[in-house]
C-alpha cells in the first residue's frame, strides 16, 4: 500500500512549500509547478499513524503506536526539529486482555501549540456516525 500525501504549508503558487507524508518518512519539500518538480529540503525517516498540521505556528504533529503505548511528536517546520514528544500508556485506558489483539481506532486533532485531542476506542468506527456514543438500556 502506498500511503503518500502532499500537504501545502503556504499559498499554492508557481513555487510553494509542502509536507510530503509517505509510509515511512515525513519531508519538507519545495514544489515547482512550472517545471513539475518536487525537491526535498529536509526529511525525517519515521513511521506515523496519524498526523495534523498547524500552518499558523509552523508545526507538524504525528502519533506513532508502539505496542502498548502511543507516542506523540511535534516538529517545528522552520527548523524541521522535534519540539517535544509525549507518551500515552494504553494500560491506563485498556486492560491487558483488551490490548492483546492490538486493534483499536483513533483520531488525532490539533487544537493549538499546547493541546491535541486524541480519541481512541476499541469499537470499529463507522464514518457518518458519532465516534463515541452511549446507549441507555432500561
Amino acid at each position: 500500500m502506498n500511503n503518500k500525501q502532499l500537504i501545502p504549508t503556504n499559498e499554492i503558487k508557481e513555487e510553494f512549500e509542502a509536507i510530503l507524508v509517505e509510509n515511512d518518512s515525513i519531508a519538507q519539500c519545495v514544489i515547482h509547478l512550472k517545471n513539475g518538480t518536487i525537491k526535498n529540503k529536509q526529511r525525517l525517516d519515521t513511521r506515523y499513524d496519524e498526523f495534523a498540521l498547524d500552518t499558523v505556528n509552523n508545526e507538524f504533529c504525528f502519533s506513532l503506536k508502539d505496542k502498548n503505548s502511543i507516542n506523540f511528536h511535534r516538529i517545528n517546520l522552520q527548523t524541521f526539529s522535534q519540539i517535544n514528544a509525549v507518551t500515552l500508556n494504553l494500560y491506563n485506558y485498556f486492560s491487558s486482555e483488551e490490548l492483546k489483539d492490538e486493534s483499536y481506532y483513533s483520531k488525532l486533532i490539533y487544537l493549538n501549540h499546547q493541546y491535541l485531542l486524541y480519541f481512541i476506542t476499541k469499537r470499529e468506527m463507522n464514518y457518518g456516525h458519532p465516534f463515541y456514543q452511549t446507549e441507555i438500556i432500561y
